[in-house]
C-alpha cells in the first residue's frame, strides 16, 4: 500500500512538473509574440510619424532628412521605449536616449552571439522596403 501511494505521488508530481513546464512555455511563447506585435506597431507608428516626409523628399535630401530625425527622437513608448534610425551603412541617424551616438558608425558592431546587429538590420529595413515598393507597384498596375 505504501509503495502504491509512492509509485502515485511520484507520477503526480512529474505529471504536474510537466504539466507546469509546458505552461512556463506556453507562457513565455505567448509573452514574446506580444512583444513582437507591440514592437511591429511601435515601427509601424513610427514610420506613419515620417511617411509624409519619406514619400515626399528624395534620398539626397538633407532637410528632410533632419526633418524625419527630428520627429523620430521625440517619439517614445511607454516608460523607456524609444526608436532609433540609423541609415543604410549603419550610421545612427537618430537615438532619443543616446544623442552623443548620432552620426556613428555601428556597421562592425557584434552581438554577444557575434552577428553583425546593425548589418542585419539594414538587411531586413532593405528587404521590406523592397517588398513594400514592389506591393504597392502591383497594386498599382492590378
Amino acid at each position: 500500500m505504501i509503495i502504491t501511494v509512492l509509485i502515485m505521488t511520484s507520477f503526480f508530481y512529474f505529471q504536474t512538473t510537466k504539466l507546469g513546464n509546458n505552461e512556463i512555455v506556453a507562457f513565455k511563447k505567448s509573452m514574446m509574440e506580444g512583444k513582437k506585435a507591440e514592437l511591429k506597431n511601435y515601427v509601424d507608428l513610427t514610420y506613419s510619424a515620417i511617411e509624409d516626409i519619406y514619400t515626399n523628399s528624395s534620398a539626397n535630401d538633407q532637410e528632410a532628412k533632419d526633418k524625419a530625425a527630428k520627429i523620430i527622437m521625440s517619439l517614445h513608448y511607454g516608460t523607456d521605449g524609444y526608436v532609433f534610425a540609423t541609415d543604410y551603412d549603419s550610421n545612427i541617424t537618430a537615438h532619443r536616449v543616446k544623442p552623443e551616438l548620432i552620426g556613428k558608425n555601428f556597421a562592425n558592431f557584434k552581438d554577444k552571439n557575434g552577428v553583425y546587429l546593425f548589418n542585419d538590420l539594414v538587411k531586413q529595413a532593405k528587404k521590406r522596403w523592397r517588398l513594400r515598393h514592389l506591393c504597392l507597384a502591383e497594386s498599382v498596375q492590378g
